[in-house]
Parts: structure tokens; sequence; C-alpha cells
């Protein structure tokens, strides 16, 4: 099932962004703008920080710590980071660029945490 905070921010966010703008403030439709983009984001990061969460939580408590960290330091600095890197300036994308990024760090920690639990059972 669907984070309900994750299907909100998909699917309304520029009615949850409003909520924290003043409408007769001449750059609210700039912060809306840059806000959006990172919203979308913010979604799909937070099912894959559920998804790792989970899977390093079940490893943590079969007494299973060394691999994890292995997998997170690779998953966070050797994928998450360059895609960051390259999202956000080569290709341009700035702020969601690097949340991308750090998104696909996480998501790749998730499976790589899971599928270990997976071959550990």
């Amino acid at each position: 099932m669907l984070p309900r905070a994750a299907a909100l921010f998909w699917l309304w966010p520029e009615g949850l962004i409003r909520l924290y703008l003043d409408p007769a403030n001449p750059a609210s439709a700039d912060v809306l703008a840059a806000a959006v983009p990172l919203l979308l984001v913010a979604a799909v990061f937070q099912i894959a920080d559920a998804l790792q969460a989970v899977g390093a939580g079940v490893l943590r408590g079969m007494k299973d710590t060394r691999v994890p960290m292995v997998i997170a330091l690779i998953s966070y600095w050797l994928v998450g980071m360059p895609i960051a890197y390259v999202l956000a300036f080569p290709l341009g994308l700035a702020a969601p660029g690097i949340w991308w990024g750090l998104a696909s760090g996480l998501a790749a920690a998730a499976v790589l945490m899971n599928w270990r639990y997976v071959r550990r059972e």
C-alpha cells in the first residue's frame, strides 16, 4: 500500500505548498514553481526510505550489521552521490537533481538490503 503522505505529495503538491504560502506575496509563484518538483521527489523518497528502513531494521534484528553498513556506503556514496551530481550540475536539474540522486541511493539501499534479507532467509 502506498503511504498516504507520499500519495498526497504526488497527487496534490500545489495544494500542500499553497497552505504555507502567502497568496499576496508576489514571490509565492516562484516558490511554488521551485517546490512542486521537490515535493514530487519527496513522495518517491518516502517510499524508498521506508523500504530501506525496513530492510535495515530486519537485518539489524538478525544481528547482521556489517554487510548492511557496506550496502549503505555503496548505495549512498557510489550510487546516490554520483547520480545527484550528474543530475544537478551537468544535466542542470539543480535541487530536484540532487534529491533524485539521494532517492536513487535510498532505492539502491532498499533493494540491496531486502535482497540480503531474502538470501539469508
